[in-house]
Formats: C-alpha cells, sequence, structure tokens
C-alpha cells in the first residue's frame, strides 16, 4: 500500500437510499466529529432485488476505485455504528497491517464469523462472514470482485467470504449495525433488536474461540516420544441394519487391520432407531468401564477409512489429544461445524458436528455418557457432541461414509465443503501464524 499522509482524508463511500432520511442522519452523526474521513453518499444501483442491487453498488465502487489506481476502498452502509473500542489510530493502524498481511478485505465488524484465529493485537483471520457496515476492499481482490458470478439469491458478506482466504476482522469490533427495526436486504433483521444480540453472539463466539487458541497454542505435536505400535484397540460396530456381521461390508474395513479389536452391537429395538443406537453406546461404554479401558471408539456400520488412514496416525492423534484435554476425537465430520481451530498440523478444535462415522471417546467422560438420558429431539451424534465442548477432529479425514460412495481422493468427491473449509483454515494458519 503506497505510504499515504495522514492530514489528507481518507475517502468513505457510503450506499444510502437518498428516503432513508433516518439512516443519512445517523451516519452525519457518526462522522461529524471524526474529521479525518471524507464521505460521499451512494445512491444503490437500481434493481428490484436489494442483495444484487447491493453487489451491483460494490462492483460500481469496486470498478471506479481499480480504474483510479486505488490501492484500497472503503464502503460503509448507513446504518454503520462507531464502537467504543474505536480510534483513528487502531483504525489506521489495522490498515497498514492488513495491508502488510496483503489482506483482500478488512472488517470494522461482523454479525457472525465463522472459524476465526489471532495474528495480531487487533486483527483476526476469518474463515468467512455477515455483515458489511464497514468493509474495506483492498486492490488485489478488485478483479476477483468484478469478475464474480453473483446469483439473485446470493448476499455480498457470503459472496466475498467464498472470494477470498485473505480475510481480517479488527477486534474488539470498531463497528456495528445501529439497529432501525427494518433492513432491505435482511428480512430477519426487521425484528427488534435482532440486529444487537447477532453483534453481540458474535463478539461472544470470538472470545471464547481466542481463549481456545491461547489454551491449546499450535504444536507440531505433543511428545515425539510416544510409541504408536503396540496397541490394540477395540472398536464398538453399532450394526443398525441388524445385517449378519459375515455378509456386511464394514468387515472388510478391519480384516487386514490388525490394531483393532471389533466389537458388533445390533439395535436393541429397530423401531426407536435413534434411541436404540444411544443405549448401545452406553453398552459399549460400559464395557469399557467394567475392563477398566482408557477409550472407546464408536464405528457406524456404513464407516470407510479413507486413503489417509494409518495406525500410526490414528495412535499419534488418540494419544496427543488425550493430553491436550480431548473428550471426543472424531475420524471425519460433515460440514455442521461452525468453528474449526488448528491444534495441531492434522488436528482440529471443532465447535459441534452432527455428522461422524467414527468417534473416539475419552475415560473422563464415560459416566456423563452413562448418566445422560436419550432426547428425542437430537440425533445420537448430536447427544454426543452436545456432551462436551472439548472436541477435536483428524484431519485429513480418516473416516468417510460408504453412502453414497466416496471418490478414491476427496478432493475430487462431488460435495467437499467440509474438506475445503478445513483446508481453507490450515492454510492460512500456516500462512498467518508464522507455521511450516
Amino acid at each position: 500500500m503506497k505510504s499515504k499522509n495522514r492530514r489528507e482524508k481518507i475517502p468513505i463511500h457510503i450506499i444510502n437510499l437518498n428516503h432513508r432520511i433516518d439512516r443519512r442522519s445517523n451516519i452525519r452523526k457518526e462522522f461529524s466529529k471524526r474529521s479525518q474521513f471524507d464521505i460521499h453518499f451512494i445512491e444503490p444501483v437500481s434493481n428490484g432485488n436489494a442483495k444484487v442491487s447491493l453487489w451491483y453498488t460494490i462492483l460500481f465502487l469496486v470498478k471506479s476505485a481499480l480504474d483510479s489506481g486505488k490501492d484500497y476502498i472503503i464502503i460503509c452502509e448507513d446504518d454503520h455504528q462507531f464502537t467504543k473500542d474505536y480510534s483513528f489510530d487502531v483504525f489506521i493502524n489495522s490498515l497498514d497491517e492488513a495491508a502488510r498481511l496483503k489482506a483482500d478485505v478488512l472488517l470494522g465488524g461482523a454479525s457472525s464469523i465463522n472459524s476465526v484465529f489471532q495474528v495480531s493485537d487487533r486483527l483476526l483471520w476469518v474463515e468467512s462472514f455477515t455483515g458489511l457496515q464497514f468493509t474495506v476492499l483492498f486492490n488485489q481482490i478488485f478483479s476477483i470482485v468484478l469478475e464474480a458470478k453473483f446469483e439473485s439469491n446470493d448476499c455480498a458478506d457470503i459472496k466475498l467470504s467464498k472470494l477470498s482466504e485473505k480475510i481480517f476482522l479488527i477486534f474488539p469490533f470498531i463497528s456495528v449495525q445501529k439497529d432501525f427495526g427494518y433492513s432491505d436486504v435482511t428480512e430477519l433483521n426487521n425484528n427488534e433488536r435482532r440486529v444487537e444480540s447477532l453483534f453481540l453472539d458474535s463478539k461472544r463466539a470470538i472470545d471464547y474461540v481466542l481463549d481456545l487458541q491461547n489454551f491449546y497454542g499450535f504444536i507440531d505435536t505433543v511428545d515425539n516420544n510416544i510409541q504408536t505400535f503396540d496397541y490394540l484397540l477395540t472398536v464398538h460396530v453399532i450394526n443398525y441394519n441388524n445385517r449378519s456381521h459375515k455378509s456386511n461390508p464394514i468387515v472388510g474395513q478391519f480384516i487386514e487391520k490388525s490394531e483393532f479389536d471389533v466389537v458388533y452391537y445390533n439395535l436393541l429395538d429397530e423401531k426407536r432407531y435413534e434411541n436404540s443406537i444411544w443405549l448401545n453406546i452406553k453398552e459399549a461404554i460400559q464395557s469399557a468401564i467394567d475392563q477398566d479401558e482408557d477409550i472407546v471408539i464408536i464405528c457406524d456400520v456404513d464407516h470407510i477409512f479413507t486413503c489417509f488412514y494409518r495406525k500410526e496416525v490414528l495412535i499419534q492423534n488418540i494419544l496427543e489429544a488425550h493430553l491436550q484435554g480431548c473428550d471426543i476425537l472424531c475420524g471425519g465430520i460433515g460440514n455442521e461445524f461452525s468453528h474449526a481451530l488448528p491444534v495441531t498440523k492434522n488436528r482440529y478444535w471443532i465447535n459441534q458436528f452432527i455428522t461422524t462415522n467414527f468417534f473416539v471417546v475419552y475415560k473422563k467422560i464415560f459416566q456423563r455418557i452413562i448418566e445422560t438420558p436419550f432426547d428425542n429431539m437430537k440425533t445420537y451424534r448430536e447427544s454426543i457432541s452436545h456432551i462436551t465442548a472439548n472436541k477435536m477432529v483428524i484431519f485429513p479425514f480418516i473416516s468417510e461414509s460408504s453412502s453414497p460412495k466416496i471418490a478414491e481422493n476427496p478432493s475430487e468427491k462431488e460435495d467437499v465443503s467440509a474438506w475445503k473449509r478445513f483446508q481453507k483454515v490450515g492454510q492460512a494458519a500456516r500462512n498467518y501464524l508464522n507455521l511450516i
């Protein structure tokens, strides 16, 4: 980014419909005592769809900035409101830091986020976000934005999240949305005080993940001296289709894997499917308690090992995750999580899972599961996920579902969203946390 004369005012492009007088008055007030900015009101590009109108307006501003050779452009919506944590020094230092990191996007605040981690005193890397009320777009994303395909049901903030792997957020927030009780773009935000609660929930989520980042750190390995070759792992397979063990395809997954001792469970009550699986899991855990075992491995009958499975990888992760205080370790999950945080090169903390076919339960929560009644409003996987916040997943995944059949290389699968998200987060951690 070119050096700037700090006495030169910074242009701010404010998107505002002329008839939104209340919003225009609000935004003028926000900038009235902030003489460092030169505000410009922009009438949105006319379109019957408010989401498309916002995107076209962004395109207009980006094209103008590109043609003018600008290093960046600041786009502000008319419901933007500075927080108590705002100062010009905080903003300008964050702007310079984001430019140094070759950012595409810098956010003053966000109403929701997925997967964040801290990269400097005031900047967080963000996987995806919502909330465009105060947004800096840098010149390296200009052409990408202009060439992007935007559908009528797309949203500008979500689209930007998909277009970039270099999005940063100033935290604590310097910007939130003022609640006017109505929204041109997001219908749900027409509910009174919803906007305020969204930003508060977003802040709480960030605080929680940053606490975990400080707790776990990022390590190459917990203990290089861990021996991984002499373990026999008991695997409890929930055979919920009640097929004969000999004719069940799951048997083939373990035939040549001498590290496993496989125990099969048929459903106790086929009519109460989820509840019966929960009872099977309790039975497996009770068996582990009786035999004084340290872990239980639960496996669905449609589990299949991926090409990334190695005995050493599984055992190393089981032992290391235990040392990090993990309660549940998954071999793979679906795309239902909101936050993933790298804790080693191939293991991530996750906030939740709904889909998993192979998971390890640690001894310290055995009794908690035994004492937990089944919740008929949840699946058994959801019930397991809700038991504890200390959940991790091995990545690349070592377990997938055999139905539908997966490709030999997971990157070739039609649905690779979970894989892509973990890859995105992991690559960012390597880039911005100086990880090898």
